[in-house]
């Protein structure tokens, strides 16, 4: 789950995408590591501060997400 939530609160961005296991284990290969890209339209998005969120959560222990979040701004153009 992706989200971009406002200083007030409001999510201006939410996308959420599943991934098979066997997709994550061919794209993790020898390394481990699975990586995920999203397109978030900027250009929609009102000049202020933001809080980006990724949340995943497994099918084996959906009751255990692992969340990180990061600040960010938006400027006028």
């Amino acid at each position: 789950l992706t989200t971009v939530v406002g200083e007030e609160g409001q999510v201006v961005f939410r996308q959420q995408e599943s991934r098979s296991t066997g997709e994550i284990q061919a794209a993790a290969g020898a390394t481990g590591a699975f990586g995920y890209l999203v397109k978030i339209p900027l250009g929609s998005i009102p000049p202020g501060s933001y809080v980006l969120g990724i949340e995943v959560k497994s099918r084996l222990a959906v009751d255990q997400p692992v969340r990180h979040e990061t600040v960010f701004s938006v400027t006028g153009g």
